[in-house]
């Protein structure tokens, strides 16, 4: 049957369809040449720890809708969900959107103590803009931050370009127009007045947890050498009253040391290491065929550390 000969309802579906099966970001997209960097990916523990220093948002997003005893489960599947919007298909996209919100729907309460300046009895939501944005935010400024130091710098105007497909995903997301900066100009200014505003204080619930399943993932055997490093490198890029509120202790000569271990990743080992070594392998990736639901399960299966 040619294309023609179908009946028109038939054929605005297949349209539709085909549409929806695009993909959200096409290749070639800023947002994927930097998040399929393997350093890039590197990044997540910081913005871990940086989500965790809200301790309204640690709440909602950490101890309210994880175990602490096992919350891997919950934060691989936090990276899936962006993965798959960014190297997924729009029909992706929107399960994620679905998926995600109704998650987020069901997550409400009150904190039970005082921190900082949010006294006991704070309400929160999932779906709460404000704390939606600085979890997504976090998890941005360190994408950035690693590709610029690891991979190489980027210019004003693929600064804003990046930060305009980020605001793609964060309508995903939930987060709408007027949710999210702008500009990247704005995003800048927002990330430093949220680090000056006394809106992060880390707990020591926050503390203990955030040490003990950030710096200790479940990693394939063969990364484990690497470990330490990656944990040095993580602490060092932490904002400086981050890094003192989670209690890591200065090591002398340390930012001297890993600065130059991220010149020689800039400008040596990344230039020379074939792209096998320096990418996200495309095994990990969503693949188009595959509803996010059934993306989820099989993560469940494999279980952390399974890439």
């Amino acid at each position: 049957m040619t294309e023609a000969s179908r009946p028109p309802v038939e054929r605005r579906a297949r349209k539709r369809a085909g549409k929806l099966d695009r993909p959200f970001f096409p290749e070639g997209s800023l947002i994927r040449e930097v998040q399929r960097e393997r350093v890039v990916a590197l990044s997540g523990a910081r913005a871990l720890f940086m989500q965790a220093a809200h301790p309204v948002a640690f709440v909602g997003f950490f101890s309210h809708s994880a175990s602490l005893d096992d919350p891997h489960p919950r934060l691989a599947r936090t990276a899936l969900a962006v993965n798959t919007v960014i190297f997924g298909t729009e029909r992706q996209a929107e399960e994620v959107r679905q998926i995600v919100g109704d998650m987020h729907a069901r997550v409400s309460g009150v904190t039970a103590e005082s921190v900082g300046i949010f006294p006991a009895g704070t309400p929160f939501r999932g779906d709460d803009p404000d704390l939606l944005l600085w979890i997504l935010a976090a998890f941005i400024d360190s994408s950035y931050r690693a590709f610029e130091k690891y991979v190489r710098p980027l210019s004003p105007v693929e600064r804003e370009e990046l930060w305009q497909e980020w605001r793609r995903v964060g309508d995903i997301f939930g987060l709408g127009p007027f949710d999210m900066p702008s500009s990247h100009e704005i995003f800048e200014h927002y990330i430093e007045g949220m680090l000056g505003s006394g809106q992060l204080v880390v707990t020591p619930e926050a503390r203990d947890l955030a040490r003990k399943v950030i710096l200790n993932p479940p990693l394939p055997t063969w990364l484990l050498a690497a470990k330490e490093l990656v944990n040095q490198m993580t602490v060092d890029s932490l904002p400086p009253d981050l890094r003192r509120q989670f209690e890591f202790t200065p090591v002398p000569g340390r930012g001297v040391a890993l600065s130059l271990f991220a010149t020689w990743v800039r400008w040596v080992g990344n230039p020379i290491a074939p792209r096998v070594v320096r990418e996200v392998p495309e095994m990990v990736m969503p693949a188009p065929d595959r509803n996010y639901a059934d993306i989820v399960e099989l993560v469940a299966r494999q279980g952390p550390g399974a890439r």
